[in-house]
């Protein structure tokens, strides 16, 4: 569907909601469900939105790192948001406590296809034949988007193992279709 089409379907799906001071909304699906798309919608509603390397610059290392006071600064001059850091983990908790009339959309895909779509994407955007050339030597002490050792760190998150006592990162789990829709299926079910 033409973008002008699906904003248009959307206003006649959900009717006009006007951005307020006080309410919030957070896209809070997993990146590659469709955010950016959704991101403009609400921008055609009026919404403000941070730039998306502005916003990670500022709050999504942080955020890994339970740090959430730059988050919330950045909440504060915004009105809705997408992606990192709120398309993974459990950030958007700490957005429902800090900003308790917020609204929140879940984006979802089938898995499979959003597995697909991400292994698509990161193959285009880091240059490789295959997903079979990624590794952890690939991301370590490199820049490959907004800073040095960023993707790295984020990968990080995706690819940590616990056992109730002890986490550690796994990096054979890298692009492990079982391990990547076990995470984003169970994300989606506790929200």
């Amino acid at each position: 569907m033409a973008q002008s089409n699906m904003i248009a379907a959307a206003r006649r799906r959900f009717g006009l909601y006007l951005p307020t001071r006080k309410g919030k909304v957070f896209c809070i699906g997993y990146n590659k469900t469709g955010t950016t798309s959704l991101a403009r919608v609400l921008q055609s509603y009026g919404f403000r939105l941070p730039r998306q390397k502005h916003q990670e610059l500022l709050a999504t290392v942080p955020a890994w790192y339970h740090n959430y006071r730059p988050l919330e600064r950045l909440v504060r001059r915004f009105q809705a948001f997408q992606d990192l850091p709120f398309s993974q983990g459990k950030t958007y908790v700490v957005c429902d406590a800090l900003f308790p009339e917020s609204r929140f959309i879940l984006s979802i895909r089938d898995p499979n296809s959003w597995f697909d779509s991400l292994v698509r994407f990161d193959v285009r955007r880091y240059g490789w034949s295959s997903v079979e050339d990624a590794n952890e030597a690939f991301f370590k002490d490199r820049q490959h988007y907004l800073k040095k050792n960023y993707c790295y760190e984020g990968l990080k998150t995706l690819l940590c193992r616990s056992d109730g006592v002890s986490a550690s990162v796994d990096w054979s789990l890298l692009y492990n279709r079982e391990h990547y829709i076990e995470q984003y299926s169970r994300r989606n079910a506790e929200i």
